[in-house]
Parts: structure tokens; sequence; C-alpha cells
């Protein structure tokens, strides 16, 4: 089998896995995020706080220096673009041990994900945990509520990490219609497929 032949059918498995996935994963009741502050590359401090005024928060761990994450970059960017004039806010959130690659780095990974919105450096690790995220990319939707934060959905992006044009299901645009609609979405959570986080052995989880 050729190289070609084998990252093809690599990618049918890992469809097919994603669609039995999606059935398998059960709907969480609601639940609160704590604010949290993080530093992005630049050193600029960014506060979920600071955006309590938005209709729809989209938190984005991604990684610089996972495939599957690299793959969505384009989509999430134009995601952004799509939604920024319609009171959404975007942020991405790299909790990747740095030690592992250097795209992970604070002072790198804007280099390797050029992303325009906060793409901010979780060193310690607590605000993965606190959200309970596992994967890159992996994505929670939080609705402000009161000065609290609900998350409204969590989990995957779309249904087709290889081919943008073969999406069928929208999972992240269709929770953010919904919420835009004054509406709870449909899916709240499906299973999130992608790297998984690298924890680092020096921090406690």
């Amino acid at each position: 089998m050729t190289t070609g032949a084998k990252k093809h059918t690599y990618w049918i498995l890992s469809l097919l896995l994603i669609g039995l996935s999606t059935i398998a994963w059960g709907q969480d009741a609601p639940r609160t995020i704590q604010n949290f502050i993080l530093k992005d590359a630049t050193g600029q401090t960014i506060e979920l706080n600071s955006y309590r005024d938005k209709q729809a928060i989209v938190v984005i761990f991604t990684s610089s220096n996972c495939s599957w994450a690299n793959n969505y970059e384009e989509r999430i960017s134009s995601l952004h673009t799509q939604f920024m004039g319609r009171n959404v806010a975007f942020i991405g959130i790299n909790s990747n041990d740095a030690s592992v690659s250097q795209r992970d780095q604070a002072s790198q990974m804007r280099s390797y994900s050029p992303f325009d919105f906060p793409y901010l450096k979780d060193s310690l690790q607590e605000v993965a945990r606190q959200f309970g995220a596992t994967k890159n990319p992996e994505v929670f939707v939080l609705k402000p509520i009161n000065g609290t934060f609900t998350v409204a959905y969590q989990g995957r992006i779309d249904d087709n990490p290889l081919d943008p044009n073969m999406v069928q299901q929208p999972y992240l645009v269709q929770a953010l219609e919904a919420l835009l609609n004054g509406k709870t979405p449909a899916t709240r959570q499906t299973r999130p497929q992608g790297c998984s986080i690298r924890w680092s052995d020096t921090v406690n989880r």
C-alpha cells in the first residue's frame, strides 16, 4: 500500500470512529466556568470576565504542534470572521506541555498559528483542568449569564477533520446560531477528536 493510500485509509477509519463516538456520547447537564486570567505570546493579560457582555464566547483548546489542530486553523479563523460582528468572542488556549515542542512555547506558538484573536498559554494547565479539556482541538461555547459563564456546547468543531467541504454537521456553528437566536443548542456535547493534551509531569492533575 502506498503512503498516500495509507493516509487516506487512516482518515476514513478516523471519520468512522467520529461518527460512532457521536452516537455514544451523552448530554451532560449545563455547568459553569470560573473566571481565568492568562497571557498571550506578547505578555498581554486576557481575563474571561472581560467578555461578560458577549452573546457567546468560543474557547478553543488547540496546539500549534498537532496535525489535527493545524487542519482546523483556517476553518477556525473563518468562523471567527463569520461571527465577530455578531457579538461572539473567540479565545484560543494552548495547554500543551511546552517542553514537548517549541511550537507550543508561549514565545513561538503564534508564529505557527497566526490567529487574529487572543491565543493564550495555559502554562500551569489549570484552565484545561477546569474545563475538563482533553484534546486539541476541543471547543467550548460559553454563554454569559448574570456574571457567570455556562457551558452551552462542548466537543468537536464539526464532523469532518479532513475536508471542510464535506462537513455535514457543523456543531460549533449550530450551537452559536441557536444561542444567538435565544435557543438552547440541540446538541450540547460531542466527543472531541484530536491529539491528546500533553500534560506536564511536574503539574498535579
